[in-house]
């Protein structure tokens, strides 16, 4: 049984997305056909065309020589049109083809959105051959589909990947270490950060607490299927300490490292205190309010292995400190 496999590929366009809902992307649809056993088999003559609601697009191969006429469907439907199209003789023998379709008709427009379909024509003799259409709806949505054989057609697969714009960046606010970030990317589906720190996020705007101040380098990536893009910006974050005192009067925290029990030493006169114990990564995982204490225990044994921020403040002063639990 004679053979020939036909491979579309739609390629080249820029990672842009067009005016209103209109997108590039990347098609590939590719068929095995099998002879009809028609009178000249194997020389055979073959098209491959893209259609829409309206009709015609483009045609993208056309191998035929004087026999082109007994392509009749894509000779009713083109017009004979081979514009931007690989032509050549008709085939004497099946074989592969490859074509390439850059998401444009036969003037050069990108073609709008919306449903397209791929038609593959053959024929062995002077007469209709066989003939196959697949369609697939090009937008924003990627597309994947493994249409079933028929006795001509065998093995057909389209994938179709829409390519989107994608621009990352973000904002952000500080309080101290504690900061906020707010995602500002556009085309994006998914994000993935990186503090600086070691510590990261797949949040789209996550909030983040710093264990020591200084200049943190923040890497903001967000991605589209196989599209991404970076923002890297420099985050300097401060911490306060001794806020109307002095840092020897500082509250005295102990033991730091702990393995359970953390005392927070206090100043019974300085109203009242409200502490907060905090992850690195943002999360209150404690918050009290004392007033005439001269201590607080904070009892730990709960806490996952790990460091954490302490937040001290009252009247006179404001304090936070690294702890870490063991």
């Amino acid at each position: 049984m004679l053979l020939v496999t036909a491979v579309l590929f739609l390629t080249g366009f820029s990672s842009k997305l067009m005016s209103k809902t209109d997108v590039e992307g990347e098609m590939t649809f590719t068929v095995r056909t099998t002879t009809a056993n028609g009178n000249f088999s194997p020389r055979h003559v073959l098209a491959i065309w893209i259609e829409d609601a309206n009709g015609f697009v483009i045609t993208r191969i056309r191998r035929a020589d004087k026999r082109k006429q007994y392509l009749y469907t894509w000779n009713t439907k083109s017009g004979g049109n081979v514009t931007d199209a690989t032509t050549g003789a008709t085939l004497s023998s099946h074989q592969t083809h490859s074509v390439a379709w850059n998401c444009k008709d036969s003037d050069g427009n990108l073609v709008p959105d919306g449903e397209y379909h791929v038609y593959v024509e053959f024929t062995e003799e002077h007469a209709q051959g066989p003939m196959r259409k697949v369609s697939f709806t090009k937008g924003s949505e990627p597309v994947s589909l493994t249409p079933a054989d028929d006795d001509n057609f065998k093995d057909l697969a389209l994938q179709f990947e829409p390519a989107i714009t994608i621009t990352a960046g973000f904002t952000f606010s500080a309080d101290e270490l504690a900061i906020s970030f707010t995602n500002t990317s556009t085309g994006a589906s998914s994000y993935e950060w990186n503090f600086g720190d070691s510590n990261t996020s797949e949040e789209e705007s996550p909030s983040h607490t710093y264990a020591d101040a200084g200049t943190y380098s923040v890497t903001l990536k967000s991605v589209s299927g196989s599209n991404s893009d970076t923002d890297v910006q420099e985050v300097t974050v401060t911490s306060t300490v001794g806020i109307g005192g002095s840092e020897g009067n500082a509250p005295l925290i102990y033991p730091n490292p702990t393995n359970g029990m953390l005392i927070i030493a206090l100043d019974k006169d300085a109203g009242i205190s409200r502490i907060k114990i905090i992850t690195t990564n943002g999360g209150l995982v404690y918050s009290v309010e004392t007033e005439g204490k001269s201590s607080q225990q904070v009892n730990m044994d709960a806490y996952e292995s790990g460091t954490y921020i302490l937040q001290v403040a009252n009247q006179k002063r404001a304090y936070r400190q690294k702890i870490i639990r063991e």
